[in-house]
């Protein structure tokens, strides 16, 4: 499924039209996973597996493979959550872009494997406060409102 979109091109469209992507609370008891981005936007920040849906797949089965492709859990019982976007000053192309992510929560099965997308990862209680600000769906969910789970 994962297509190769050529680099000017993809470039043009980041410049033109807000990607869809997806983003993943992926649990494991009370914790939830983050990783440390090695790509902009957010080159360097502790976020949530995720990435962009590819032409004709739907959001969930764009969520299972991104967790599985970053991290190679597989994601159990995924759930529609809510969304969030957000407008980035910059992207892999060093231009501004804007993402409209639907997020979906589930539980993490397997060993973490990261791939190069993964600077490093780590099992926490809370999501990073900056998509916690963003997001549009049930804030009291546990890792959203910092009640334990």
């Amino acid at each position: 499924m994962e297509s190769h979109i050529p680099d000017e091109l993809y470039k043009t469209i980041i410049q033109n039209l807000p990607i869809v992507c997806v983003d993943v609370i992926v649990r494991r008891g009370s914790h939830v996973l983050l990783v440390r981005r090695a790509n902009e936007p957010l080159r360097g920040a502790w976020w949530i597996p995720g990435g962009r849906v590819m032409l004709f797949e739907n959001t969930k089965d764009a969520a299972q493979r991104k967790v599985f492709l970053e991290t190679g859990l597989t994601l159990h019982e995924a759930q529609f959550v809510g969304f969030y976007e957000e407008i980035y000053d910059t992207s892999a192309f060093k231009v501004p872009c804007h993402t409209i992510s639907i997020v979906y929560e589930g539980d993490g099965l397997g060993d973490v494997k990261p791939n190069e997308e993964v600077l490093e990862w780590a099992w926490d209680k809370y999501l990073p406060e900056r998509f916690v600000s963003r997001f549009y769906g049930n804030r009291k969910r546990p890792a959203i409102s910092k009640e334990k789970f």
